[in-house]
């Protein structure tokens, strides 16, 4: 079970010099069972250090092949919501505890200065049996891994260099 809580942001840019109303999506993306989807309360006219503090708890069957993505939004009443920034990061190189993202903007551009602070846990679900696709593909992805691996060095060859030494005194 993976739980996030996303706690704030810094320094979101303002939608046409207009001060915003941010909120954040966040989606889990990767093995079709894992597809989720959270998001948080709109907190009114501050794009600078907005606070949410919310948390949400995903159950992850395969998050060697999840990803989360955050994006942030500006609540519009009278409009569609105005897009501000975005970050995304894979499950499997996520650094548990508190962090803060890079964001960027539509372009993927870092937008400087920017970030999202969030926390996350993982903790392992003992009782709940792994489908059996994705043992399958940790089946597989762990025998194509040891077929990589290199060989190790045949007698042959530590005989020869134990020769080329007696040989030179």
């Amino acid at each position: 079970r993976l739980t996030v809580k996303i706690v704030s942001a810094r320094q979101l840019p303002r939608i046409d010099t207009e001060v915003v109303d941010p909120f954040v999506a966040m989606f889990v993306k990767g093995w079709k069972d894992d597809q989720a989807r959270f998001t948080t309360r709109v907190v009114v006219n501050n794009g600078w250090d907005p606070r949410w503090d919310e948390t949400h708890d995903f159950v992850l069957h395969a998050p060697e092949l999840d990803v989360l993505l955050f994006t942030v939004w500006d609540k519009d009443n009278s409009s569609q919501n105005d897009f501000i920034a975005n970050a995304a990061v894979a499950v499997r190189s996520l650094k548990l505890g508190v962090r803060a993202l890079p964001l960027f903007d539509e372009h993927r551009a870092p937008l400087l200065g920017s970030r999202l602070l969030i926390e996350t846990y993982i903790e392992p679900l003992v009782s709940r049996p792994v489908p059996e696709a994705v043992a399958a593909a940790r089946r597989s992805a762990t025998s194509s891994s040891s077929r990589r691996r290199r060989a190790p060095v045949s007698d042959d060859d530590s005989d020869s260099d134990t020769d080329s030494d007696s040989d030179s005194s």
